[in-house]
């Protein structure tokens, strides 16, 4: 998979379009929006496997699930909920640490 060129500074990038949505300028800025929200959800499913596979494995090697199985455990099936905090402090850390200092709270 290739590196995602999504930054938190990147949404504040994009401007509303103008009122036509026929305009080159909309257009671009739709197609633009679309891969934005592409990469911000290859991402945020990046930063789910928080340490990785590796870390994951050696959890249920140890019996144990993950914050966020023993969350799926709780809510009801097929429910939708927004995990707080994915992004917080991303761009704060080295790129083998991020997605490991994340909390789950439900």
């Amino acid at each position: 998979m290739q590196a995602s060129k999504f930054t938190v500074k990147t949404l504040s990038r994009v401007t509303t379009p103008p009122t036509s949505s026929s305009e080159p300028q909309t257009v671009h800025a739709r197609a633009r929006l679309r891969e934005l929200t592409r990469e911000l959800r290859q991402l945020e499913e990046k930063l789910r496997l928080g340490g990785g596979p590796d870390k994951i494995d050696k959890q249920h090697k140890q019996g144990k699930l993950t914050a966020r199985e023993r969350l799926d455990l709780l809510f009801d099936k097929d429910t939708y909920r927004q995990e707080i905090g994915l992004l917080v402090a991303y761009d704060q850390y080295k790129p083998e640490v991020r997605g490991q200092r994340s909390e789950v709270r439900g």
